[in-house]
């Protein structure tokens, strides 16, 4: 199932007690699972799982589901790298994939789906055009799967001069220099040929990729064997701005210089979450391994850092949640704000309390 699709689908699911579990792990292609993973089922997971504030009813149904993920573990499949997995009392989902990701867990009311996005994001459909003498493969990769998805046949009158050139070479080979004149001369048309072949298979690729794109859009496009300077001017506009694009680095660059001009910016979590109803957060910043918890109060829908008993505007009971999952539930439900997974330590980011955003009107912070 594509991640999207699934996340969505697990959008709904609620565990009022706390008993969703969220869990990814490094497969690393093992069969077997790694050493460092199974330290971290036998330690971090238990550990979590065991411990806390929590009932003894919800601390029976959190030993149930561990003792459930710890025997689907066991036979994950050899060639996957990673996995998702969202366990609760109502809910199973599990998504093994060719990419890798972290050990983590998180234990809450609902779905933990960030870790889910940020693999989706940093590999997203992209298309690799590789050109050779026999024509042109084009290749889609998406999350670490690469399958041949179009083949563009090279012109039959290129071999076929190819076989006739090879044919007077033998013949003139003890002849005069009229005879070599006449080679030269049929490899300089031969060349010429062959060059026009070539972007002609160039030009047929590039249609159907296309095609493709248009079917089923991607976000990087990249050519092999073939010079960039020959596939530039044959590239539409919207393709060529693909080719060499790294997910997410323009968008943190663009966040910085506004942050330094010190506006269209909302620094930490409480700025985005007063800026997000008035609708004029553009893009966030977070990381998958930070929940970032706060509280929500389910009368109202505010949401603050921290712990807090009571709401600002209403009598209900604030309950426990990740802002990190709110935003994301929210640009899933919404489409924006669009979402931005840094990646690495990411020091600016755990300064500003693990969430930042870009604003789309001027004037604001």
């Amino acid at each position: 199932m594509e991640p999207r699709e699934l996340a969505r689908k697990l959008l709904p699911v609620i565990e009022p007690e706390g008993t969703v579990v969220t869990v990814t792990l490094d497969l690393s292609k093992s069969g077997l699972l790694p050493p460092a993973t199974r330290v971290f089922l036998k330690t971090d997971l238990m550990r979590n799982l065991a411990w806390g504030v929590r009932t003894l009813a919800v601390r029976d149904a959190l030993r149930k589901i561990a003792r459930r993920i710890d025997e689907f573990v066991r036979h994950v499949r050899p060639e996957s790298d990673g996995l998702f997995l969202v366990a609760g009392a109502e809910v199973w989902e599990a998504e093994e994939l060719r990419v890798p990701m972290r050990n983590f867990v998180h234990v809450g009311r609902r779905p933990y789906l960030a870790p889910l996005l940020e693999a989706d994001d940093r590999h997203p459909r992209g298309y690799v055009v590789k050109i050779g003498r026999g024509g042109a493969v084009i290749e889609e990769t998406r999350l670490g799967v690469r399958r041949e998805v179009a083949r563009v046949e090279a012109a039959e009158e290129e071999a076929d001069f190819e076989r006739h050139l090879g044919g007077r070479a033998v013949k003139v080979a003890t002849g005069a220099a009229v005879g070599a004149l006449r080679v030269g001369s049929d490899r300089d048309r031969f060349q010429q040929k062959r060059g026009e072949a070539a972007r002609g298979v160039l030009r047929s690729a590039v249609a159907r990729l296309e095609a493709l794109h248009r079917r089923a859009p991607a976000q990087s496009v990249a050519f092999e064997g073939v010079p960039s300077a020959m596939v530039g001017p044959l590239l539409p506009r919207e393709l060529r701005a693909l080719t060499g694009r790294l997910p997410g680095m323009k968008e943190i660059d663009d966040f910085h210089e506004r942050m330094k001009e010190g506006h269209f910016v909302a620094l930490g979590p409480r700025e985005v979450f007063d800026a997000l109803p008035t609708g004029s957060v553009a893009r966030v910043f977070v990381r998958a391994d930070d929940p970032v918890e706060g509280v929500a109060c389910p009368a109202c829908g505010r949401r603050w850092p921290g712990l807090r008993e009571k709401c600002d505007t209403c009598p209900a009971q604030p309950v426990p949640v990740s802002l990190t999952q709110e935003i994301v539930a929210h640009s899933l439900r919404h489409g924006t704000p669009a979402v931005t997974y840094v990646s690495g330590p990411a020091a600016w980011l755990v300064r500003l309390g693990g969430m930042a955003a870009l604003r789309a009107k001027k004037g604001l912070r």
